[in-house]
């Protein structure tokens, strides 16, 4: 069966600079472009040309660096930030604007303060604007998740009509669960001429922790593009991780079908390239990346993993780009592995041996979470002691 190929829009240096405290020069967005380009990303979404000198000037460097993905420039449903988008986009080889607007009756009703049909006007007459500089335009209604189903139709309709290649459908607030992604997905697919012509995306924010869960879900019921950022930074909470999503969609599983053209290989070294310029320690447990995401201290997972790595780990550290998993030594650590440890430190000990370093090694542990070579060492030297 041929897998469906999912295209990666990356939004790490506009939306995962929305996070608090991060800022991000043009120097640093080039550098972290080039990599997202080494990876495979399929489009990069370079900044807000609208919204600052400095992201104008990112967009403009990037587009003259990033020759092998699209290069995308954000802009509101306003022809002044569609016009600034086309112009930092210029020298692009694969330009894409990106127009958005509110669909819900919250952000039309509070935020733009505007009617329903005027917002469709809007929108398609954006999108028009912006056909007139580029092949290659996005529409976002924003707040799809809380929009009416009825009218996020139609505003998706008109978008098409006025020329948009990708219609994405965005979780602004992290408001949706899985089931109401599939669900908007699939009316977007039934509704709007989603073809070889126009894709759908999804854009998920991570607000109580389903960004990954409702990206997958609307992937599989027929988003052909899914939008993140590098370790799921962003605005409040963040968004759907590229690492998760490139791994997610490559797991070996019945039925999933998806082909992403990222190299998961890359995935660490963007991760922490990505930590160092927001200033911003890389968690110990994020998923995929993080240093603890293959190290095991149970001494039942570490018997496990080291009879055979599929027991205990979904992918390998290696397929990230990682060195491998670990075994950490401590009070809940086995014999197993206190002897795999030694052993492969050219060390050989016998049954009574290792039985009594490893009751020395627990209760030292339960003071001292984790035992090191050079206390190991100690120990194994006062358990060598002839009692």
């Amino acid at each position: 069966m041929s897998r469906r190929r999912i295209a990666v829009l990356d939004t790490t240096l506009r939306d995962g600079e929305q996070a608090p405290g991060i800022v991000m020069g043009p120097d640093a967005k080039a550098e972290m472009a080039r990599r997202l380009e080494l990876a495979g990303v399929d489009v990069v979404e370079a900044g807000f040309a609208a919204s600052s000198s400095s992201d104008f000037e990112a967009i403009r460097r990037i587009s003259g660096c990033v020759r092998g993905c699209v290069v995308c420039s954000l802009a509101r449903a306003v022809g002044h930030d569609v016009r600034k988008a086309a112009k930092a986009l210029e020298f692009a080889r694969h330009p894409r604007i990106h127009v958005f607007i509110g669909s819900s009756r919250l952000h039309m009703e509070e935020k733009l303060r505007m009617h329903p049909l005027d917002v469709v006007d809007r929108a398609a007459a954006m999108v028009r604007l912006a056909r007139a500089y580029c092949d290659d335009v996005e529409f976002s209604p924003e707040d799809s998740s809380r929009a009416d189903p009825s009218f996020l139709c139609s505003l998706a309709r008109a978008a098409v009509e006025a020329g948009a290649t990708i219609v994405n459908v965005t979780d602004t607030v992290g408001h949706g669960i899985p089931e109401q992604l599939s669900d908007v997905a699939g009316m977007l697919c039934r509704s709007v001429p989603i073809s070889d012509r126009v894709t759908l995306s999804v854009h998920c924010h991570n607000d109580v922790g389903l960004a990954l869960a409702n990206t997958m879900a609307a992937i599989a019921c027929g988003a052909g593009q899914a939008e993140c950022t590098v370790t799921g930074i962003g605005e409040r909470a963040g968004n759907a991780a590229l690492e998760e999503v490139v791994v997610a969609a490559g797991l070996e599983r019945s039925g999933a079908g998806m082909d992403v053209r990222v190299d998961p290989r890359h995935m660490r070294s963007i991760a922490q390239l990505a930590s160092a310029i927001a200033r911003r320690r890389l968690p110990a447990t994020k998923p995929v990346v993080g240093c603890h995401a293959f190290a095991h201290a149970s001494g039942i997972h570490q018997d496990g993993v080291i009879k055979n790595r599929r027991t205990y780990e979904a992918l390998r550290a290696e397929d990230v780009g990682g060195r491998g998993g670990s075994i950490v030594l401590g009070k809940l650590s086995g014999a197993h592995a206190l002897r795999d440890r030694l052993e492969g430190g050219g060390v050989t000990i016998g049954a009574m041996g290792i039985h009594r370093l490893a009751t020395m090694m627990k209760g030292l542990a339960s003071n001292l979470p984790v035992v090191y070579g050079h206390t190991l060492a100690a120990l194994h030297a006062l358990a060598s002691r002839p009692c």
